[in-house]
């Protein structure tokens, strides 16, 4: 019973906020095209990316209107960058299931550490000797060890999907957009989730039978889960990793711009004694980038799947785009 009551637990906050999302965006998406009268708007009137437009250097017949059209690249160019692309997405979500699986490894080999030296080294009250047990400790530092390594993926990946997009060379700006969003949801899905399906899923099923325990690299025996079961051990790590990220994000999309505009406007008054016009201080402030908005759509599609009503209660992170 406590299995399947810790399974349902964990798909049931998945469907309800998904389908919700999707179904306010439908509206919202609904309004905004009546109120700016783009109801008729047709896909192909959308103009070509001119980083697209400067790589037509074939010819190829088109086979509806029978006219000649300039391509980028052949057939067989585009499957040779697609197959590419592909490779490289998947390549890097090995990667983290290597890190996922180096994680494992990290909690058999600490834990056995933490048990041996962790109580001899406490000398403080009861209450402290009663939750910093070995396995909360081996917890603690994994998801921390765990969040640091995710951050740092992801920093790396967000250039490397850009550079993968722009090799693909997406017709429009809608196709790069759509491109781009799949690679990073995609990514970052696997990247934030993985180690907590594993530990909702997969931790302490495999751990043998008693006399015939389950051992890793033939010397660390297989992790269990708590008598309780491992929801304590996921709650932490949905902590660590959400609150961290929440903490992260907001150091650098708000503090790190105010810091910023503040030195400029310093300097600016050092400069010159005149009042400086709101246009101007506008014009110094930071830059929105060319993907505009698109980090924060990306960010509400994350925010809707899995524990994330969470943090939608705290209001943390719209109180911090509202003051972007």
């Amino acid at each position: 019973f406590g299995l399947s009551t810790k399974s349902i637990w964990t798909f049931y906050p998945v469907f309800p906020s998904v389908t919700l999302f999707l179904e306010f965006w439908k509206r919202r998406q609904a309004e905004l095209e009546y109120e700016w009268d783009t109801v008729e708007f047709l896909e192909q009137e959308e103009q070509v990316r001119p980083e697209y437009e400067a790589r037509c250097y074939h010819i190829v017949v088109n086979e509806i209107t029978q006219k000649e059209e300039h391509v980028p690249y052949t057939t067989c160019g585009k499957c040779v960058r697609m197959t590419f692309c592909t490779s490289a997405v998947l390549f890097w979500i090995l990667l983290i299931i290597a890190s996922v699986i180096g994680i494992i490894v990290y909690r058999l080999s600490v834990f056995l550490v933490f048990s041996a030296t962790l109580p001899k080294h406490i000398n403080g009250t009861e209450a402290i000797q009663k939750y910093l047990t070995p396995q909360a400790a081996t917890s603690i530092s994994a998801s921390v060890i765990s969040f640091i390594i995710i951050m740092i993926l992801n920093m790396i990946y967000e250039k490397v999907a850009i550079m993968i997009t722009d090799f693909e060379l997406p017709r429009t700006q809608t196709d790069y957009e759509n491109s781009l969003t799949m690679k990073m949801f995609l990514f970052q899905f696997v990247n934030y989730y993985s180690s907590c399906f594993y530990i909702a899923f997969f931790k302490g099923k495999f751990v043998g039978y008693p006399g015939d325990p389950v051992y890793w690299l033939g010397k660390y025996r297989n992790e269990e889960c708590d008598p309780g079961g491992c929801l304590l051990e996921l709650t932490t790590q949905l902590t660590i990793v959400m609150g961290g990220k929440a903490i992260w994000n907001n150091i650098q999309e708000v503090l790190l711009p105010w810091f910023k505009n503040l030195i400029g406007r310093c300097c600016t008054a050092s400069r010159s004694e005149m009042i400086v016009p709101r246009w101007e201080q506008d014009y110094h402030l930071q830059p929105i980038g060319k993907l505009g908005l698109f980090y924060e759509y990306l960010e509400m599609g994350k925010r809707a799947i899995g524990f994330s009503a969470l943090w939608h209660n705290l209001n943390l992170k719209y109180f911090s785009d509202s003051i972007k």
